[in-house]
């Protein structure tokens, strides 16, 4: 890994990106409850949006072919990513209604769905046949660990600056 710049570059991504991007299972029941003032029903539909964009993206990836994927378009997805989770923040901030984030979740559905799977297929292609397994469990030890210590980051922020300022400062750093 510390040896190939584009594995140690994409495994590095994916630690920030998964933990300060992916922490809808924090954000969502509390921009229901807080933000939107929607019950259990409001929680699901958000939820619901969410992973019908993340249904799409995976689509979007199976069909895509079986070529590797440009360099250029994880970083991209993974920006679009932490774009989507600023703009569903400032949302919140400015009181928008459900509309919006019934707009804007599929988007980082999707773009959550697409940027992981893309650069798990990345990693692996990139990695020498002998040292793939070692690399890929680096590689899931880092995305994984992103996920809960994330969640806990994203719990911390958004009991002292509430879910859009926990989401907004999560989309800035990833």
């Amino acid at each position: 890994i510390k040896s190939s710049r584009p594995i140690l570059l994409m495994i590095l991504m994916m630690g920030f990106v998964t933990t300060f991007s992916m922490s809808f299972g924090v954000w969502m029941p509390l921009l229901a409850r807080d933000v939107l003032d929607r019950g259990a029903g409001g929680f699901g539909l958000l939820m619901s949006m969410l992973g019908l964009g993340a249904m799409i993206g995976g689509l979007a990836l199976a069909f895509s072919g079986s070529r590797r994927p440009s360099s250029t378009i994880i970083p991209i997805t993974a920006g679009l990513l932490a774009s989507a989770c600023i703009v569903i923040a400032t949302a919140g901030l400015i009181d928008a209604p459900l509309f919006a984030f019934l707009i804007f979740l599929p988007i980082a559905g999707f773009m959550q769905t697409f940027t992981a799977s893309l650069s798990n297929s990345s990693v692996q292609m990139l990695a020498p046949d002998e040292l793939r397994g070692r690399v890929i469990s680096i590689y899931f030890m880092v995305f994984n660990t992103g996920i809960p210590v994330g969640a806990l980051i994203a719990g911390a922020t958004s009991e002292w600056l509430g879910m859009p300022g926990s989401m907004l400062i999560g989309g800035i750093v990833a």
